[in-house]
């Protein structure tokens, strides 16, 4: 049954993983069409997006219910540049 579970959860980061490297090689397509915006990716597509981040999250609530496998990023504006 543990197996199962993580089996689960596995394959929904694994989804989730797929989501976000569409996001990030599809980036500049994107920044284009919706800069200064908040867009949500699903199942290595764009489903929605929105400038009012609270806005997108409730319609990504009731289109979804549990939103937390989503990918919802903001596109800026600005290049940042992140060194850890």
């Amino acid at each position: 049954m543990v197996e199962l579970l993580l089996s689960k959860e596995l394959n929904e980061l694994r989804k989730f993983n797929a989501d976000l490297a569409w996001f990030q090689r599809n980036y500049p397509r994107l920044k284009r069409k919706y800069k200064g915006e908040f867009v949500a990716v699903r199942a290595k597509e764009l489903v929605d997006h929105d400038k009012d981040a609270t806005a997108l999250l409730k319609r990504m609530k009731k289109k979804y219910g549990n939103i937390s496998s989503l990918v919802i990023e903001h596109i800026s504006e600005r290049k940042f540049e992140y060194v850890l």
